[in-house]
């Protein structure tokens, strides 16, 4: 985080403190709060005027990727907006792009998929490419869609964690938990090719991380969120698909096809199987729709 921003957040806090009067564990709320959103920008923004309405959104869209509580994203969104607004009284900026922005309740709102047409079209526009790097991004994507992985599961795997042999991949999930996933061969394969076309040419390797950058360091997350969104945009999929958007297709695809929602939950590596019962109003939708396509008197 560049010092820019350090000054803002002490400038603001100082403010909070003075003449709002909070108390000390409401500031550093606040105070983590921001770093972390100024830390997610991960030094490609350098000052506040900058920053535009929709990286605010790319964040909080990260916030949902870690499966953060409605009511957490709400005070990070609250902590963004009182900066914002501050900042705009103080005429350090000339308008305040985060006034409006809000989240909306979780519990009513059913994840976006992506279709099996669509996902069709990424992969036969992945193995037409030649791009650099164009095998470590298909083998991101073959994750994301095959596995169901979180994004900072996916930054974090090893090559020790793809098991050739039994076709799995070990995970380190939310709260250091371990957990074996299934990988299809279509993946894995996209992994073997990433490896030796790609990975092994690369002159710094610094790690045993599995996705690198071009310098041989671990990929960021920014990084893949920046590969699937232009993968996206190139083939003009919806502006509401994430890369979290893969797990949520994942999900559901995995139910359709008569899986368990206990398996479900454990690949998934939700604690509780509230959190992955939402697929199965997913699933009523998707029977609906196939009951009405298919059945003559629908």
């Amino acid at each position: 985080m560049n010092d820019n921003f350090i000054l803002t957040i002490n400038e603001f806090i100082g403010y909070l403190k003075v003449e709002k009067g909070y108390s000390e564990k409401t500031i550093e709320a606040y105070r983590n709060d921001l770093i972390q959103f100024f830390s997610f920008m991960n030094e490609k923004i350098i000052s506040i005027e900058e920053i535009k309405k929709e990286i605010i959104g790319d964040y909080i869209s990260t916030c949902k990727e870690k499966e953060y509580s409605l009511a957490t994203i709400s005070r990070k969104i609250a902590s963004i907006r009182s900066l914002f607004k501050y900042l705009y009284v103080e005429e350090q900026l000339k308008t305040n792009i985060a006034k409006n922005i809000k989240i909306k309740g979780r519990e009513n709102k059913l994840p976006e998929t992506i279709s099996v047409q669509e996902l069709d079209t990424i992969f036969n526009y992945l193995n037409n490419r030649k791009d650099k790097n164009i095998k470590r991004d298909t083998a991101i994507i073959e994750i994301l869609y095959g596995c169901g992985t979180r994004i900072s599961e996916l930054v974090n795997l090893n090559i020790s964690d793809i098991n050739y042999s039994e076709s799995v991949i070990r995970c380190i999930g939310k709260g250091q938990k371990e957990r074996l996933i299934p990988i299809n061969n279509s993946a894995l394969n996209s992994i073997n090719e990433y490896i030796k076309l790609e990975r092994n040419k690369l002159n710094k390797i610094q790690n045993g991380a599995l996705f690198l950058n071009n310098r041989g360091h671990r990929i960021s997350r920014q990084t893949i969120w920046k590969i699937v969104k232009k993968v996206l945009q190139d083939n003009h999929m919806s502006h509401k698909y994430t890369p979290h958007t893969f797990r949520h297709t994942f999900a559901t695809h995995v139910l359709q096809g008569g899986a368990s929602i206990r398996h479900i939950q454990e690949m998934l590596g939700h604690s509780s199987i509230a959190t992955t019962q939402i697929y199965t109003h997913v699933d009523k939708i998707w029977m609906k729709k196939e009951y009405n396509r298919s059945h003559p008197r629908a």
